[in-house]
């Protein structure tokens, strides 16, 4: 009887155990944020997703290839990193066929913004850019219409850098939510192939102008 009481009088205190163990272990679990460029709707189409995982030294002129031969490939290519225990995935645009305005294309490389200011003023730049709302004919005319281009030398393994530079930048402006960053690369195309065969000789007919 006595060992009955003594095992009855240990439950408590192995349940004590157990849940200040559970409570413990809850503390040191972090719930995952995930940040989307340019927004969560640019990551709706799951099944046409394709993750680009180059690491730290791949260089720029391979990303952008690589971002050209997905989306030949009706796919959409994306890069993601993680920072202050944010998962922060980026979709990534190139340039194609179609017409884009030079004014709403902010230019970022390593060390400076649209070519001639130093990179410490792309705070400010940026600002002007997603505010502009018209006022400046030489600006975009609307948020929606950036388009941030990682400028950035062929061969050089810095766009992890500029990119999330970039990111951080924008972060710190404080955007309405509605507002997305639009990240484009250059479009690299393959020079090494070789030209086109000729065209075969025609004749050339003279003939009325109807």
């Amino acid at each position: 009887m006595l060992l009955k009481n003594s095992t009855l009088l240990k439950l408590p205190l192995i349940g004590l155990i157990v849940y200040c163990l559970c409570a413990c272990t809850g503390k040191n679990v972090k719930e995952t944020t995930v940040v989307y460029y340019p927004n969560e709707k640019a990551f709706s189409e799951v099944d046409r997703l394709v993750k680009i995982d180059f690491g730290d030294t791949i260089k720029y002129k391979a990303v952008c290839k690589s971002v050209m031969r997905i989306l030949s490939n009706d796919s959409i290519p994306y890069v993601a990193f993680v920072k202050n225990d944010t998962v922060k995935k980026v979709r990534i645009f190139t340039f194609g066929i179609g017409y884009f305005k030079f004014k709403n294309q902010l230019n970022v490389s390593k060390e400076t913004v649209n070519f001639i200011e130093p990179l410490e003023g792309l705070p400010e730049i940026m600002k002007r850019y997603y505010v502009n709302n018209g006022k400046d004919p030489n600006l975009p005319d609307s948020a929606d219409k950036v388009i941030v281009v990682l400028d950035i030398e062929p061969e050089s393994d810095v766009y992890n850098d500029v990119l999330m530079h970039v990111i951080d930048v924008f972060e710190k402006l404080k955007m309405d939510r509605s507002i997305g960053l639009n990240i484009f690369v250059e479009n690299y195309f393959d020079v090494s192939s070789p030209p086109p065969p000729p065209p075969s000789k025609i004749e050339i007919i003279e003939d009325e102008i109807y």
